[in-house]
């Protein structure tokens, strides 16, 4: 009877609080991140932690034998992890006890260790935990993870509110281009071209590697221009973030929904990439869509119609973890982990699309590479990056390292393919600069090269190099391709660069 009591009471109160504080970031986590997070991703790590909560809190019991003690002392251990990078930045921080040694990640890390030996030590000395007090706090964080829950539906219902406004003002601009579509239909037994959209995310343009970087890409470049691709030197990008300017450029226009509220952008930009008007445009003709799945959110999908079966690491749960590890030793081996399985995802995505070349035409295939952008996680010749150096110089050796990939791919798809492909080699936006590698001002007409200067090539079969404006820019790339091959008649807009924190 005694242990039936223990079980509804004290066993399910002590394993609830030690819960409810281990689940507060990823549920704060989540409530800003709800459009973009599969709601399955979300509840295996919440079951996860739950039973790794379980388990320590068994330890903590067994050493203090009681069950509130062994919570107590559970969320007492979580707090210090917590806490830990608080504390480590606060007086690190401080910039005349710098020169410390102690206070250096390893020796604090040592001090903190200790602390918590001594916490647990005294704890241990404590004849019993005010169930009251207890209580208070457990229903405090209750009332936490409540509030939580209704800022994540909130942003939910904001996300929904932006697509559905989204949706609305496509199909206005369908509905203003129903003479092209009806253009596209009649041409749909034409012989297509297979159309590659390739996204080299952050590469600066030619011009900005020399000015900035010290770097040519000319043996790069010659690869290209041997293969028949022409090089648009003037080309900048229209945002300077990728979670507009994929949305934008995939779309053909730019787009006021989705750049006002701002933070909710991100979570509508897989949206706007699965249903955007050039997918829309091409399945008319009967293209087949395929995305390989990046590392990067919104372009994580599609990995069955790919035939992908790289490692697609899983954002949501690294920033959960690194929320809670950051400057600890564990958020060292997290980094590298996560790096790990980001550097095997990129060499997949590379080996897939050697290989979805063989898939039936006519097909549009999009990818986008987290590559040169950081983490720079590869030197030149692929091998992982385990000491990252000067920001500059890694940059530099990780491009050098895609650059040379990717013409190896463009190798394959231009051997293997049946009639000569459209393929575009672009970057969404230039490579920001650092701040701690450039001596430049924010509104500089350096930080703007920095931000907007990117690779833009592209293989246009049939098309002369004159025709190809040398300034294009990502959003009139689908607006050129169908005007040149499937006679529409799409107006080219003016080259806009909108910039957005």
């Amino acid at each position: 009877m005694n242990f039936k009591k223990i079980v509804k009471s004290d066993l399910l109160l002590g394993l609830i609080q030690p819960t409810l504080l281990l689940w507060l970031i990823p549920f704060s986590v989540y409530s800003f991140n709800i459009g973009e997070v599969p709601i399955s991703e979300f509840l295996v790590l919440i079951l996860g932690l739950f039973f790794i909560n379980a388990f320590l809190f068994l330890i903590f019991k067994s050493i203090y034998n009681d069950f509130l003690k062994g919570s107590f002392a559970t969320s007492v251990f979580y707090l210090m992890v917590y806490f830990y990078f608080e504390f480590y930045n606060n007086i690190y921080g401080i910039h005349k006890w710098s020169y410390l040694k102690f206070f250096r990640a390893r020796y604090f890390s040592l001090i903190w260790l200790l602390i918590f030996i001594i916490v647990f030590i005294l704890f241990k000395k404590i004849k019993r935990v005010n169930k009251k007090i207890f209580n208070l706090i457990t229903i405090f964080l209750g009332i936490f993870i409540f509030f939580t829950c209704i800022r994540g539906l909130f942003t939910y219902f904001r996300v929904q509110n932006k697509i559905h406004h989204y949706n609305i003002y496509n199909d206005k601009f369908r509905n203003k281009y129903e003479d092209q579509l009806k253009k596209l239909k009649q041409i749909s037994s034409f012989d297509k071209p297979d159309i590659y959209y390739i996204i080299l995310d952050a590469h600066a343009s030619e011009y900005i590697l020399k000015k900035y970087y010290d770097y040519d890409i000319l043996g790069f470049k010659k690869k290209l221009l041997t293969k028949g691709f022409y090089f648009t030197s003037d080309s900048m990008s229209n945002y300077s973030h990728t979670y507009l300017s994929i949305p934008s450029s995939l779309n053909m226009k730019y787009d006021s929904v989705i750049s006002e509220n701002n933070d909710l952008s991100f979570c509508s930009a897989s949206h706007t990439i699965k249903n955007s008007n050039s997918r829309y445009f091409l399945n008319l003709l009967g293209y087949k869509f395929i995305n390989i799945p990046s590392v990067w959110g919104p372009a994580k999908f599609g990995k069955r119609e790919s035939g992908a079966s790289y490692p697609i690491p899983s954002d949501f749960s690294y920033s959960v973890f690194y929320s809670i590890l950051n400057k600890t030793i564990f958020g060292m081996f997290l980094n590298m982990y996560y790096d790990s399985q980001k550097q095997q995802s990129i060499l997949g995505q590379l080996n897939t699309l050697k290989k979805v070349v063989k898939q039936d035409s006519p097909k549009f295939v999009f990818t986008h590479f987290f590559c040169p952008h950081r983490p720079y996680i590869f030197d030149k010749n692929g091998s992982f990056l385990y000491f990252r150096g000067n920001d500059r110089f890694a940059y530099v050796n990780q491009l050098e390292f895609i650059d040379n990939e990717i013409a190896k791919v463009l190798d394959i798809i231009l051997k293997e393919s049946k009639q000569p492909p459209i393929i575009i080699v672009q970057a969404d936006h230039g490579p920001h600069g650092d701040k701690h590698s450039f001596s430049i001002d924010v509104e500089s007409d350096d930080q703007k090269d920095l931000t907007f200067g990117i690779l833009s090539a592209f293989h246009l079969p049939g098309v002369e190099k004159k025709d190809l404006p040398n300034d294009i820019s990502p959003v009139n790339n689908f607006r050129f391709v169908f005007n040149k091959y499937f006679g529409t008649d799409f107006e080219i807009l003016e080259n806009e660069q909108n910039e957005y924190e």
